[in-house]
């Protein structure tokens, strides 16, 4: 009889110890907490039609995250923890409107012509600064100007290069149909 005793003793020793092992779930504060973080991310970033769905899914990476039933089986000592896995949580794919795909941009004979203007007035006027060392000269007045407008000169040289290279029998269509204009 002694040992019955003991046993049933043992056992309501490991009840109470599996009791407070239990986690102390959300409290209602952090419940709601909880809910308008979701709702909020919800609102803002789903279209009305997939909000349903979204909240599900939410929910449901809560509860495999943090390997409860019910979102509101979270410890509560792990609510900073579960607001920021909300805060986280990437809205994305089947969710967001498709943004319509814009149209490749196409350039006409006139478009070519003006951007093949553009380079070469680019390319002047970088030839023109760099002639008559306006780099040097500004700097040695002090002038900030002159510095900021060589680096912007030298990098649309650079970009107007890469673009002529691009379109280059374009280019070459150009310059032959304009016999007045030199090339430098």
């Amino acid at each position: 009889m002694n040992q019955v005793f003991l046993d049933y003793r043992m056992g309501k020793l490991q009840e109470g110890e599996q009791q407070q092992a239990l986690p102390n779930p959300l409290s209602p504060r952090h419940q709601r907490e909880l809910q308008k973080a979701i709702a909020a991310k919800v609102y803002a970033q789903v279209p009305e039609a997939h909000r349903s769905s979204a909240f599900k899914r939410i929910y449901s990476h809560l509860k495999d995250r943090f390997e409860v039933g019910t979102y509101k089986d979270i410890d509560d000592s792990r609510y900073t923890e579960a607001l920021g896995a909300v805060q986280s949580f990437e809205i994305e794919g089947e969710w967001l409107e498709s943004k319509p795909e814009m149209p490749a941009a196409t350039l006409d004979d006139r478009h070519l012509r003006h951007l093949f203007c553009l380079y070469i007035h680019f390319k002047r006027v970088y030839d023109i600064y760099d002639r008559y060392s306006m780099y040097e000269a500004m700097s040695l007045l002090g002038s900030r100007a002159g510095v900021e407008m060589h680096d912007h000169l030298r990098d649309g040289v650079i970009l107007a290069d890469a673009l002529a290279s691009h379109l280059k029998p374009h280019f070459d269509l150009q310059w032959m149909s304009q016999p007045n204009l030199r090339r430098t």
